[in-house]
Parts: C-alpha cells; sequence; structure tokens
C-alpha cells in the first residue's frame, strides 16, 4: 500500500506520517499533544480528500484490482487503540472508538434541581451545549490536592454527546487483546466494575475502562 501511495501522491503527502511519527508508528509527532489521534488530524484528513479526488489512471485500476484479487493474508497487528488518561494520581485507559473529539477546558454551567453529583452541568462544544459528567465521581476516584482539568473528553452515547473533564491526556496507545489481562479478583474498589481489566503501559499497569458501562451509568445519571 505504501509503495501505491508513493506512486500516485505528491512526495509530501506519501510519507504515511501516521505510520511513522503517527498513532501507528513511533507516536513522537507533536500534533499528538493536540489532537489526541491522527484522524483528528487536518494533515492526516487532507492525504485521505487527496486519495478519494485523484484521477483515475489505467495503471491504478490495475494495482487495485491485483490487490483485491491476492489472497488475503493475515497480519498479527496491533488491532485495538485506547487513549490514555490521568484522574488525579491515578491513570485509566478508554477506547477511542468512543471518544469523539479532545478539547481544551471550557466554562461549565450548573444545572439547577440536579441533586446528582456526577452531572457537573452543561457546556459549549462548537455551538451544542453539551451535558457534563463527573468520570473521577462516577469511579471514586478521589481528588488530588492540585488536580486541575487540561483536557476535555467527548464520549458519544445513544442520547447524544456527553463531556468529560480529566486531569491529563496522554497519547494513543495501541495493542493486542490477547496483552489485556483481568482484574485481580480481591479488588474491591467501585471503579472495578467499570473496568474491561488491565494493560502494560510504559512502566505500569493501567486500568481499561468499559465505555459501554461507563456511558449506560453516565445516561443513567441524567434520567
Amino acid at each position: 500500500m505504501e509503495q501505491f501511495l508513493s506512486s500516485t501522491l505528491p512526495t509530501a503527502q506519501a510519507n504515511n506520517c501516521w505510520r511513522s511519527i503517527g498513532v501507528r508508528g513511533d507516536k513522537s509527532c507533536v500534533a499528538l499533544v493536540r489532537y489526541a489521534h491522527c484522524r483528528n488530524c487536518p494533515t492526516y484528513s487532507g492525504i485521505a480528500a487527496s486519495l478519494l479526488t485523484r484521477e483515475a489512471s489505467g495503471d491504478n485500476s490495475a494495482d487495485w484490482n491485483e490487490r483485491y484479487a491476492a489472497p488475503r493474508q493475515v497480519t498479527d497487528y496491533q488491532d485495538r487503540s485506547v487513549l490514555i488518561l490521568r484522574l488525579g494520581t491515578e491513570w485509566f485507559a478508554i477506547a477511542t472508538g468512543s471518544l469523539d473529539e479532545v478539547l481544551e477546558p471550557r466554562p461549565v454551567h450548573r444545572l439547577p434541581h440536579r441533586p446528582n453529583p456526577i452531572v457537573l452541568g452543561v457546556t459549549n462544544v462548537r455551538g451544542e451545549l453539551v451535558v457534563c459528567v463527573s468520570l473521577e465521581r462516577l469511579l471514586g476516584i478521589p481528588a488530588a490536592p492540585a488536580s486541575r482539568t487540561n483536557r476535555l473528553l467527548v464520549l458519544r452515547s445513544a442520547s447524544g454527546r456527553l463531556a468529560v473533564p480529566v486531569d491529563e491526556v496522554q497519547q494513543t496507545h495501541a495493542y493486542q487483546a490477547t496483552e489485556m489481562i483481568a482484574p485481580p479478583e480481591t479488588s474491591t474498589r467501585s471503579a472495578t466494575s467499570y473496568t474491561n481489566g488491565l494493560l502494560a503501559w510504559q512502566d505500569r499497569m493501567i486500568s481499561c475502562l468499559d465505555e459501554v458501562q461507563v456511558i449506560a451509568a453516565f445516561e443513567g445519571c441524567l434520567g
């Protein structure tokens, strides 16, 4: 595929940056700090648009016919991806497929007659009022003394989008399903019921959140 891209796109667009310095590479791209994932980056979008709008040629058609006619090869690769985040002093991971975007923090306006402490209020996300909820309180994580929200995760749910403030966001982390291990059976923490298992990241083990259960719990708080 890389050879095919190199033959059909300008050099500046054919470097497959997402495979070298992006989420499929060594994650050294400075743009990941802002966009969290390559698919949010305008460079990635621009290359995709160039592929879709390029002129078709006989050589290209022959290349694609040969590629699709060839037997499928099964490759051992990292097929899942999570976003690493921090709440207080603890680290978690959540599937990137549940995320709409990662934003800078913004004002949250409290809702009257909402006694549930998990519902923080509403915030403006690109002109849309989105309910803001506390993952920290849902998981029972004590706030760190110097805790300060520096990112806002926007999650997709069946009833709409949800904004979730977190203290820190790291880059995405790709892994295989076999790398996840079950949490200790002796654990009594309330956060355990919202996790799929544990993943190794850098020099620590972090809890991987079950986004289905987390979002369902948030929606239950809104009822």
